[in-house]
């Protein structure tokens, strides 16, 4: 769904695919891939995103699935910046991560990207 609204606005930016290949190509093993790495400058209620992930699971905040997420957005912002995570179920208002941008699916009004 994020790829095809992207590709219907044409901003342009690179899938996980690319990223695995490439990164299995130059360091022997997948390194740093998000979902959706962005080409083209997008912003996503007044940040800029560099990266989107998408989670098809709840985001609760809860020890392990916190520290595992924490650790893979860290990478994600080390290499690019700013992201966003795209909870498919909703998350936990008591959820923070550090660099990212969190968001419900359910309700996500992709509309507020389109730039006049």
């Amino acid at each position: 769904m994020l790829c095809d609204y992207f590709e219907g606005e044409g901003v342009r930016f690179r899938r996980q695919e690319e990223l695995l290949a490439e990164q299995q190509k130059e360091h022997g093993r997948p390194i740093s891939t998000p979902d959706l790495l962005m080409i083209d400058l997008v912003e996503i209620n007044g940040v800029p995103i560099s990266w989107i992930d998408a989670k098809h699971f709840y985001g609760a905040n809860l020890s392990f699935p916190r520290k595992k997420t924490k650790k893979q957005v860290g990478r994600y912002v080390d290499e690019w910046g700013t992201g966003a995570v795209v909870y498919r179920h909703g998350f936990c208002a008591g959820l923070k991560v550090g660099g990212a941008l969190l968001l419900d699916s359910s309700p996500l009004d992709l509309s507020k990207l389109i730039q006049d």
